[in-house]
């Protein structure tokens, strides 16, 4: 499965779209692995796990989860476990630049996503990233290198 709103690799690439418009798909996902090797480091996923998440797919382990949530916390959109819809909102509108319509459109894909809990965090990470995504998907927002 095509993976947009893989959280981690969205967060990242929303706070980069505004100013990196030509990033191709390899340079992203080499942005992403150098972004991400410390929350994979400290939840000690596996670098298998990281190189699924890279490839456009959620990983499956607890370890690999928890890097999501990771990931999450450490660009603000979940801040102690809990989502930031704010946060989400500025993020979605840098990664929509000069769209109107998908600049309108930050405002109800983060309020979607803000009833996406579970109890476990590294859960609920996985939650909230296909949330975004389908919510990105449906407002046609594309990854860096479509």
């Amino acid at each position: 499965m095509k993976i947009f709103y893989n959280l981690a690799i969205a967060v990242s690439m929303m706070l980069l779209a505004s100013n990196v418009k030509a990033m191709t798909k390899d340079e992203a996902k080499e942005m992403m692995k150098s972004m991400a090797e410390e929350c994979r480091k400290k939840e000690a996923a596996s670098e298998a796990e990281l190189e699924k998440m890279i490839n456009e797919e959620y990983p499956t382990s607890k370890e690999g989860k928890c890097m999501i949530h990771c990931l999450q916390e450490q660009y603000g959109v979940t801040q102690d476990g809990v989502y930031q819809k704010d946060t989400v909102k500025s993020l979605i509108e840098m990664m929509a630049g000069d769209d109107e319509n998908k600049r309108a459109a930050a405002e109800d894909i983060a309020e979607e996503c803000k009833s996406k809990t579970d109890s476990d965090k590294c859960e609920q990470a996985i939650l909230i990233g296909k949330c975004l995504e389908e919510g990105g998907k449906k407002r046609g927002f594309k990854a860096p290198g479509e």
